[in-house]
């Protein structure tokens, strides 16, 4: 009994022993985060804004969760002013001048952790996730070459082209409606069938067949509307982000060796790059083609940083440029003096002459009313709606009359920098093509030029710029010309046409519409 009691008696010490060590760091761990709120209050204390965000980040989580995150940001700057407090160590601003002090090439500023919750494979950065600025800018110099490869000698335009001309079959095969028979087009997934075979056939010379099989061909589509809820709390919560990303809750992000989804995207894309890389090592004149993939493979990316690159693509070039598709559509189609407009535009420049069938770029450039339409759509529903936080530099910085400590996060708020009514007028709120027109005519102290310059914001600026957006008004200059002078386009129930979330980016579902030929088709 002695030696059981001895036993036992070691057991018990050694499991309050274990039990302490686990409440200590349990403590520890704790007082970690408190101490930590608690420094972050009294550098921030002197900044407004919501009293829980000074010690917790669910606000702005649950600004996200809602569904309406850049709504409920801009009300919140119009209530706390032009700077306030958004969790313990961010503050957000809505203004353009600041955008730009913090974006400049030589700011000094960083990005923060935030940008890792879009690491897509689990070794390798993307550009985008990428926070050492010194790695960062020797990836981007690499990737420019084949962001530009295309651009003056015409085959980003043409491969353009070839999928506006998929769509357009698509349509004639099978959602064209008559007085007789409906036959409605869903298009939130049409819009983003377009553009994954746009970035698919520029990267890889070969289009993914959305449009031609008119289906998720990858499953990549339902795994990205299941999944965008999601990015707000990712990028919110770095110990998230990091659970989310460990086995076995990784599995649930997608694998190589996936059927469906994003890990289906990733082994084709696998397999489409390591295609090219065998036939270069094969042959090195024969084997190359005549893409962005195979720019970026001159610049001295490997297979990885190629797969990286590319993935990223898919959410940031086809999810964002779809989204400025459906949601500019939407707005013209519920607004008919502008869409008349836009349709006189079109019919005129094509009896006149100055349209190619399918129209060139530089003629949608020279287009006014087309470029306000364009302009309005990018504004009202800036197509990534992300806080994009960065980091202030050593010394800190005044914004606003604060001062803000080296660093704290400064988040931007891109919807209330692209509602500002001393930019845009007091209707900043809704959709008016004509107010650039307006402001195009008149050009009263330069206020064009300054709305001009506030809009394209959204596309980011200075070193944070993005290298895409040339491929973005490219699509964009040419398929509402494309469809607009050919269909009619009415809501199948003009009460709720669409269902739209902002998760950061805007999740669009449901927008069923009639489609019918005009009747002088140009």
């Amino acid at each position: 009994m002695g030696l059981i009691d001895n036993v036992a008696g070691l057991a018990g010490n050694t499991f309050q022993s274990s039990t302490t060590l686990i409440l200590t760091a349990v403590v520890l761990y704790i007082g970690y985060f408190v101490v930590s709120d608690i420094r972050q209050w009294l550098k921030l204390r002197h900044i407004p804004g919501p009293f829980i965000s000074s010690f917790t980040r669910f606000p702005l989580v649950k600004c996200a969760w809602n569904g309406r995150m850049s709504y409920d940001y801009h009300a919140l700057q119009q209530k706390y002013g032009p700077l306030f407090r958004i969790t313990p160590d961010t503050v957000m601003y809505g203004d353009a001048d600041t955008m730009r002090v913090v974006n400049a090439v030589r700011g000094g500023f960083s990005k923060a952790w935030w940008y890792q919750g879009s690491k897509h494979l689990k070794d390798v950065h993307n550009l985008f996730s990428l926070t050492d600025e010194h790695e960062r800018k020797v990836l981007r110099e690499k990737l420019a070459k084949g962001y530009t490869y295309g651009k003056d000698t015409g085959l980003f335009e043409r491969r353009v082209d070839n999928n506006i001309e998929r769509w357009i079959n698509l349509i004639e095969r099978k959602y064209i409606s008559t007085d007789t028979e409906l036959r409605p087009m869903e298009l939130a997934h049409k819009a983003q069938y377009f553009t994954i075979d746009v970035m698919t056939e520029l990267n890889s010379s070969e289009a993914s067949g959305y449009l031609e099989q008119d289906r998720d061909v990858d499953g990549f589509i339902e795994v990205n509307d299941k999944f965008v809820p999601w990015v707000p709390t990712m990028m919110a919560f770095p110990a998230v982000n990091n659970i989310l990303r460990s086995w076995p809750f990784s599995t649930l992000l997608g694998s190589e060796g996936d059927e469906v989804g994003f890990g289906r995207m990733i082994g084709v894309t696998s397999k489409r790059i390591q295609k090219r890389l065998d036939a270069l090592e094969k042959d090195k004149y024969a084997g190359r083609g005549d893409d962005m993939m195979q720019a970026f493979i001159d610049s001295g990316l490997t297979h990885d940083e190629l797969l990286a690159e590319i993935m990223l693509e898919f959410p940031a070039g086809s999810d964002s440029t779809s989204n400025a598709i459906r949601l500019t559509i939407l707005q013209l189609i519920t607004n008919p003096s502008a869409l008349t407009s836009l349709r006189s535009e079109i019919d005129t420049a094509v009896s006149l002459g100055q349209i190619s069938s399918p129209i060139t770029n530089a003629e949608a450039m020279r287009l006014p009313y087309l470029q306000a339409v364009i302009r309005e759509g990018l504004r009202l529903y800036p197509p990534a709606t992300g806080t994009m936080p960065k980091i202030v530099p050593k010394g800190g910085l005044t914004v606003h009359g604060y001062f803000v400590p080296e660093g704290t996060q400064m988040a931007v708020n891109i919807m209330h920098i692209c509602r500002d009514k001393e930019v845009f007028g007091e209707d900043a709120h809704i959709f008016n093509p004509d107010r650039w027109i307006a402001a195009h005519r008149e050009d009263k102290e330069g206020r064009y030029a300054k709305m001009c310059r506030t809009a394209d914001l959204i596309f980011g600026n200075g070193k944070y710029e993005c290298i895409g957006k040339h491929i973005a008004w490219l699509e964009l200059n040419k398929v509402f010309v494309e469809l607009l002078r050919r269909y009619d386009f009415a809501p199948i129930d003009a009460s709720k046409p669409l269902k739209v979330h902002d998760f950061a980016f805007w999740l669009v579902e449901d927008f069923w519409l009639k489609v019918t030929r005009r009747r002088t088709v140009v």
